[in-house]
């Protein structure tokens, strides 16, 4: 995981302070010791903040499963273990879809860095929702966020959590490149639209060369993938010659499970486990752990060795010195 801020992860042995254990057998993926992942749109409406709460909510599932293998350790499984970042300031919705408050003011966002730490965040997370802390502005405050504030603001909260999901807004912000290039796994969502295809590689080719000094890419996922398209609709071959590489993943266009649990409030994870979205999301989670510990070297939890460490790449400090 990269520093965001020039401050360095947690030092404690997660092992050690009964945070993790072994990883679910359900899974096809070992389960990482520590994760940051980054969603952005190419465009709006292509499902990114379904895919970053719904991923959430799995993988704080993946890890409270995995904690009972800590034995002799007292862990507390009501504890949130996956933070949520919703970065979209002024219009963001995962406060809506998980049915939580917003923790953020515009005061907040607006203070020097120095006072973001780990202690004052950690006095914002009084609330959570199967194992998440969401941590979000309330929408349309005025003022501009303080660009190094909100990069200690990451950095504060990977310091007092091993798993971060963050939904990054699809316009271009200071904050937006050293986000991604501090992401374990970054990705960007497009729909099978020309418009979505063409703004997704647009993103990339502006974003890729920065990213490439990290060993990151900014991964192309196809969000609201139908079963069967009408005439005119594009395939997933189309998809591969518009970003000039196949998709890494995919996420169907399930539109009833979504639409009941947003406007319930419930986790998509926990009230429809075994839909059609979920199994793909679960595949996709899978395959972002499969990639991160062969390209990456992020050490599996089913490992021994008390010394091991994740690997922690840092943000090159001229990404975090175009934000300031």
């Amino acid at each position: 995981m990269a520093k965001f801020f020039g401050k360095s992860r947690r030092k404690t042995d997660p092992r050690r302070d009964g945070r993790l254990g072994k990883s679910d057998p359900k899974s096809a993926a070992p389960l990482p010791l520590t994760g940051v992942y980054a969603f952005m749109g190419a465009t709006g409406g292509v499902g990114t903040t379904s895919a970053a709460c719904a991923m959430a909510v799995d993988l704080a599932r993946r890890v409270t499963a995995a904690r009972p293998g800590l034995a002799g350790l007292s862990v507390n499984t009501h504890e949130p273990c996956v933070a949520l970042i919703d970065l979209d300031f002024e219009a963001g919705a995962c406060a809506h879809h998980l049915d939580l408050l917003p923790t953020l003011s515009a005061t907040d966002l607006a203070r020097p860095s120095n006072q973001m730490d780990s202690t004052f965040v950690s006095s914002m997370i009084d609330q959570s929702v199967e194992g998440v802390a969401l941590i979000s502005a309330a929408n349309g405050e005025a003022g501009a966020p303080n660009p190094r504030t909100v990069l200690a603001l990451l950095d504060a909260v990977t310091q007092i959590f091993d798993y971060v999901v963050i939904d990054v807004p699809r316009t271009l912000q200071p904050w937006t490149l050293p986000v991604l290039a501090g992401a374990d796994a970054a990705m960007i969502m497009a729909e099978l639209t020309v418009p979505s295809l063409h703004m997704a590689r647009l993103r990339r080719s502006q974003l890729g060369p920065a990213l490439q000094g990290t060993g990151r890419s900014l991964l192309p996922v196809i969000g609201k993938l139908e079963r069967r398209s009408g005439r005119g609709a594009l395939q997933l071959s189309d998809a591969e010659t518009a970003l000039g590489e196949p998709a890494f993943g995919s996420l169907p266009f399930d539109p009833d499970p979504l639409r009941a649990v947003i406007n319930s409030g419930e986790a998509l994870a926990v009230a429809r486990p075994d839909c059609r979205y979920m199994r793909d999301l679960r595949s996709l989670t899978d395959k972002t752990f499969a990639m991160i510990a062969e390209n990456q070297g992020i050490i599996a939890v089913q490992s021994d060795d008390e010394n091991s460490q994740s690997t922690l790449n840092p943000v090159p400090e001229m990404m975090a010195g175009n934000a300031a």
